[in-house]
């Protein structure tokens, strides 16, 4: 049986993601991982039930997995993601390491289960997503690599291009998946209302990160602080995904 392990939020990135891989696999499992900070955790559960049902030529099945020693060890508190900002000039981290804890969760979880393939809804129009940078995407498929598995965000250039100006979309914290949202819905997904452009209630909402976002408006990033960051991370990697495998 063919099947790959997706990080799932329950969003319209990630549920499109599915909705493309459907017939690529035997068995699509969905993984949502349980946030540190984050509340409505058990949200993604209403869009993976819509996916199972929606998918007809692979099985869709959905699980959480708990990340909380992940992130406290990769990641850190509030002072320590301040500390890593000043010390690699970066912006805002916060988000960049609690996916970084993701992915070294996920690691453990596709060797336990025998899965090699492992995908995410990473976007290419974040303007906010360090985690879903070029530069970070690289990084990544570099650390599946090193444990013998294949890491893929197979929708990371399906996005229409922006009709507002670039501040306006800064501002709202947030890029549209019109494409996206657009194919979940001919296949009968249902997706609430937005809020201000941003498909909040379909996923988890972590109201510190939102808060810390507002820090890339105002400070000035230096030119490959993400790389030295997760350089500097990838020894508390090794050892979460040694430590789960062990």
């Amino acid at each position: 049986m063919t099947e790959v392990a997706v990080m799932f939020s329950g969003g319209v990135d990630s549920s499109y993601l599915v909705t493309r891989l459907d017939g690529q696999y035997d068995r699509i499992r969905l993984v949502t991982f349980d946030v540190p900070y984050s509340i409505r955790k058990r949200t993604p559960t209403a869009s993976a039930e819509q996916l199972a049902r929606i998918c007809q030529r692979s099985e869709v099945t959905h699980e959480y997995l708990d990340m909380n020693q992940a992130a406290r060890r990769i990641r850190g508190g509030l002072i320590q993601a301040e500390i890593d900002n000043r010390k690699v000039g970066h912006a805002y981290s916060w988000c960049l390491g609690c996916k970084l804890s993701m992915y070294a969760r996920m690691v453990t979880y596709a060797r336990e289960h025998g899965i090699t393939d492992v995908a995410d809804g990473a976007k290419g129009n974040d303007l906010h997503a360090a985690e879903q940078s070029p530069e970070a995407v690289a990084l990544i498929d570099e650390m599946f690599v090193r444990y013998g598995l294949k890491h893929a965000s197979p929708v990371y250039d399906e996005y229409e291009a922006p009709t507002e100006g670039y501040w306006a979309r800064r501002l709202k914290l947030d890029d549209d998946n019109a494409m996206g949202r657009r194919r979940l819905k001919e296949l009968g997904f249902h997706l609430p209302p937005q809020i201000f452009n941003q498909d909040r209630l379909v996923q988890p909402f972590c109201g510190v990160a939102l808060m810390l976002n507002i820090l890339r408006l105002v400070r000035r990033e230096r030119p490959g602080a993400t790389t030295r960051y997760y350089r500097m991370k990838e020894p508390l990697i090794d050892e979460v995904i040694s430590e789960g495998l062990s």
